[in-house]
């Protein structure tokens, strides 16, 4: 890099050498005042020139000095290796256990790691704890005050029903005292015979009763042989009797055909065109009512099946009439019409009970309230009679 600038000089030196000589073939005033000025600045380049020597000439010494100084030091460096020769088996002792603890840092370090994160598992789960305890806390919290509340509910209702049974105790104290002097008037009214034959009858009812059980216990048996035996006999009985009476049924068809033939197709001669005409004056009026008619037979029959099967299936079910068994499907249908007309019945009584009130009636119910007038009069003297004996 010093050598450079040299040789820019000696370049700039001989290009002024060579101009000097151009020169000197045809000298000029102008030429001579720039060769002078060429040769002051080449003066002052061979200055320039001869101080860089002496630098590079003082850098060569110091780069010299420098390298005996490096020789110096490779040479200490050389006895130092040699005399370190024998602690290379400690130095590699000494990087093995480096190793080791690099690996046990390591491990620790990976170890510190595992701690860290399970550390910071748990705080989260710390908070969360914290968290559904708080929750935990404000349920509570809020159970305690529906608690407390019905609490306070229970005891209102407590207290209600503590009123309740303490007017209840009140009122049948109150109806028993009432009872009883009605019953002090119903014995005033009934005459002394009847209340001591009443008394005696009701001490009899119980000792009835458990002999009525027991004789119930006892003819069991019995009523269910008898219950066998006429359900034998009924059962023969009934072929006999259907055996006649198909035989009586048969000539009393042929003398009644015999005897009523003639008269009936007289009957039926005679009424043929009457009843023609009264067909044709009545189709237009029958047909709505033939309608109603379908529609009420529709409807009844199958009312009719409903209760005639219901009737079927308890005849069936009791044990009492399986005797009847046989005969189930007639009974039930002639009781499910009476079934049937029983409703129609008690609504024709009900209307005409209420249509047709009966005045009886009315003088009965003023004689019982004179009678109870007359009973709420004596209760009265009975009290005034005490209340004075009290006196």
């Amino acid at each position: 890099m010093d050598l450079l600038p040299i040789v820019a000089t000696l370049l700039c030196l001989c290009f002024v050498r060579a101009q000097c000589d151009a020169g000197s073939a045809s000298p000029s005033p102008e030429h001579e005042q720039e060769n002078q000025m060429l040769r002051s600045k080449v003066a002052s380049l061979e200055d320039e020139i001869s101080r860089r020597k002496e630098e590079t000439s003082e850098l060569e010494s110091v780069v010299r000095d420098r390298t005996a100084q490096m020789a110096t030091l490779v040479g200490d460096l050389e006895l130092l290796q040699k005399l370190n020769l024998g602690d290379d088996e400690s130095v590699m002792k000494a990087n093995t256990h480096d190793g080791m603890l690099e690996k046990q840092i390591e491990r620790l370090g990976n170890d510190l790691e595992d701690q860290i994160r399970k550390g910071e598992s748990l705080e989260a789960r710390a908070i969360e704890a914290e968290r559904s305890l708080e929750e935990f806390g404000r349920k509570l919290e809020h159970a305690e005050k529906t608690n407390i509340d019905q609490k306070k509910k229970i005891q209102d209702l407590s207290d209600r029903l503590q009123y309740a049974e303490d007017k209840l105790s009140t009122l049948e104290n109150e109806a028993k005292s009432k009872a009883e002097e009605l019953a002090k008037v119903h014995g005033m009214w009934l005459p002394h015979w009847l209340s001591v034959r009443v008394l005696r009858y009701q001490k009899l009812v119980p000792v009835a009763k458990d002999h009525l059980d027991a004789l119930r216990n006892t003819t069991a048996a019995l009523a269910s042989a008898v219950a066998n035996c006429t359900s034998t006999a009924y059962r023969v009985c009934r072929d006999v009797i259907q055996a006649c009476a198909v035989t009586a049924g048969g000539f009393a068809d042929n003398y009644w055909q015999r005897f009523s033939q003639p008269y009936l197709s007289r009957i039926v001669a005679a009424s043929e065109p009457h009843l023609s005409r009264a067909s044709v004056v009545l189709e237009p009026y029958m047909r709505p009512a033939t309608s109603a008619w379908r529609s009420l037979v529709s409807f009844t029959s199958e009312y009719h099946h409903q209760v005639q099967n219901g009737v079927k299936r308890l005849l069936e079910g009791n044990e009492l009439l399986t005797p009847l068994s046989v005969s189930a499907d007639k009974l039930a249908w002639i009781t499910a019409p009476a079934l049937l007309a029983l409703p129609v019945l008690s609504i024709y009584k009900i209307v005409s009970a209420i249509v047709r009130y009966p005045i009886g009636k009315i003088r009965r119910g003023r004689t019982d309230y004179k009678d109870r007038q007359a009973g709420a009069d004596l209760v009265a003297a009975s009290r005034n009679a005490e209340s004075r004996g009290r006196a």
